[in-house]
């Protein structure tokens, strides 16, 4: 299975092009944790061996060939019982590194030599840590994480599971182009495993029973993919309530919101400490403003995707921004696996109160308005989600994926209501947001035979169907032209 979701750029000729020689300039290990991996350190371990100047694997109790296999990789493999704890198992391995900086990558996981080369040329630049956008298998989703970090005793990580790289807040990070390919959950049903696994340590943490919002949020989460849609929201209610301590809510303040919204749910500030997280009840409706009316007219859209959004690595802040969000976000979708749309969009409304200029929300927010028939209040949210940007990698959510999704959203709200010029440049903006889909050259086909253009619809027609050559609707209106 790894090797269809293995993906190299000549990992066969890796001569070492792009690297800098040896000796000059820092140093660059690998460590690695694992337990019967022999399937997947072909991929992960075997391409790396020359490419780092040192690889230290911990093995916490193999009962196959891999510790065998890393040896002869050129790994120095160690062993250590398995104690129910991710961050103890890799910082027992950092107690062997000697490079200068480390790469840290689990067994099915990899990086290309083009990427590592990047990484390793920008070893010394004066960033002690690094991050790369982890690309999950074969869901696409994409989250920045923290995977290179200077060889320090001040670095290390922590929690037993989904464990984080702690080090002084003050630290610089460079945040790089490269990826980390992990495809350890493509499997569903080894996935379902790694959940209940997950889920067991989660719940057995000592931090998630003293109310830490990283491990709240983290089995709420987990109950979520797990499909416990009840039981996630206690947890996810607690880790929106951690959430809003006065750190976190100077932060909100001074970034996004000059306003008083980001109190509690509830009626003043006053009652904040008896919030109903479970409902977040806010009564009336949400203004608006002025700067989006309700036209639905995208008028001069912003290259989103090259704003900077969200940025949750740029200090190692308590309580990550991105996180909190997304726990009010999954919340939001754990009330509408119930059945209860009401919750769900207020939770959604209450997240817009908090991050004013939050793109995911306002597109999640305009989704569940548009699926509910309210098409004249999903206009303005999805021009908004559009505008500010419908990304956050420190979560996973993917800028045209999401943007996409908002822009179409958008051309078939306007259609709906009769705004054809509006419509159609909602698809347009989808179109730019991912010219391999096949619906927006249809819909502006279609447009174009409604506009007198056929020689226009013909090559928006032919487009489409060279990418779904069994599309039927494009066949169609192909054939009546």
């Amino acid at each position: 299975m790894f090797q269809d979701y293995y993906q190299s750029d000549s990992w066969a000729s890796a001569d070492g092009r792009g690297f800098k020689p040896k000796g000059s300039g820092p140093t660059l290990g690998l460590a690695m944790i694992m337990k019967n991996e022999a399937n997947n350190l072909p991929y992960s371990l075997a391409p790396m061996a020359g490419l780092v100047d040192e690889m230290v694997v911990v093995d916490t109790g193999s009962t196959d060939a891999g510790p065998e296999m890393a040896a002869a990789y050129g790994a120095k493999v160690v062993h250590m019982a398995w104690q129910n704890d991710f961050s103890l198992a890799r910082n027992f391995g950092l107690g062997f590194m000697k490079s200068d900086f480390i790469l840290w990558l689990d067994a099915d996981n990899s990086i290309t030599m083009s990427d590592l080369a990047m990484i390793k040329n920008r070893l010394g630049c004066g960033a002690l840590i690094f991050t790369a956008t982890e690309v999950v298998i074969p869901q696409g989703d994409r989250l920045w994480q923290k995977r290179v970090f200077v060889n320090s005793p001040e670095v290390r990580f922590e929690g037993r599971i989904h464990e984080q790289l702690v080090h002084p807040p003050d630290w610089p990070i460079a945040h790089t182009q490269a990826e980390i390919k992990h495809w350890g959950y493509a499997d569903g049903n080894q996935a379902r495993e790694k959940g209940h696994r997950n889920l067991q340590l989660l719940i057995a943490d000592p931090l998630t029973a003293a109310g830490d919002f990283y491990h709240l949020y983290q089995t709420g989460r987990t109950l979520v993919n797990l499909r416990y849609f009840k039981e996630a929201k206690h947890y996810l209610n607690a880790a929106i309530e951690a959430g809003l301590t006065q750190q976190s809510a100077d932060y909100f303040d001074q970034n996004e919101n000059p306003g008083q919204d980001n109190q509690a749910p509830g009626e003043n500030g006053n009652d904040q400490a008896n919030a109903n997280y479970a409902a977040l009840g806010i009564p009336g409706d949400y203004e608006e403003g002025a700067d989006c009316g309700d036209s639905g007219d995208l008028g001069d859209l912003a290259d989103y995707e090259d704003r900077e959004g969200p940025d949750p690595l740029s200090q190692n802040r308590e309580i990550n921004p991105s996180l909190w969000s997304h726990a009010v976000i999954i919340l939001s979708q754990a009330h509408q696996r119930l059945c209860e749309p009401r919750e769900a969009e207020e939770a959604l409304r209450y997240l817009c109160r908090v991050r004013p200029v939050y793109g995911p929300a306002r597109a999640l927010l305009g989704r569940v308005l548009y699926d509910s028939g309210r098409l004249n209040e999903a206009i303005p949210q999805l021009m908004k989600a559009l505008a500010f940007g419908c990304g956050d990698p420190g979560w996973g959510a993917d800028h045209r994926k999401q943007g996409f999704v908002a822009a179409c959203l958008l051309a078939k709200a306007n259609k709906t209501l009769g705004r054809e010029q509006n419509a159609r440049k909602a698809w347009e903006e989808a179109l730019r947001l991912n010219p391999e889909n096949p619906e927006p050259y249809v819909a502006l086909a279609e447009s174009s035979i409604s506009q007198g253009d056929t020689l226009r619809a013909k090559e928006l027609l032919a487009k489409a169907i060279s990418l779904a050559p069994a599309h039927r609707r494009a066949l169609s209106m192909e054939a009546m032209l």
